[in-house]
């Protein structure tokens, strides 16, 4: 479908290679943004999330080759996730 997945992580580089190396089977690109620019920029920081640390909250985007986002989805806690389909959904519709 000419989409490419990435995932936005505030863990480490070094704790997100150990992750792919060892629970993931499918291809993806893991970023780190330990100091938690980008997800601030999309409005994503979930003050005080986890251990007292500023985390991530859950989101899935689809961003078109210029930049723009295109559909979102934001869930309310890290269990919630948009199914496969719903993202090929969306990509279908673009």
């Amino acid at each position: 479908m000419g989409a490419r997945l990435v995932a936005v992580s505030t863990d480490s580089v070094e704790s997100l290679n150990i992750f792919k190396r060892e629970k993931l089977d499918f291809d993806v690109t893991l970023l780190s943004d330990s100091r938690r620019e980008v997800i601030a920029q999309y409005g994503l920081v979930h003050a005080e999330g986890h251990g007292g640390e500023d985390i991530a909250r859950p989101a899935t985007f689809i961003i078109d080759r210029d930049g723009v986002v295109r559909w979102m989805k934001v869930a309310p806690n890290f269990m919630v996730r948009p199914a496969p389909e719903e993202v090929i959904e969306a990509l279908d519709r673009l």
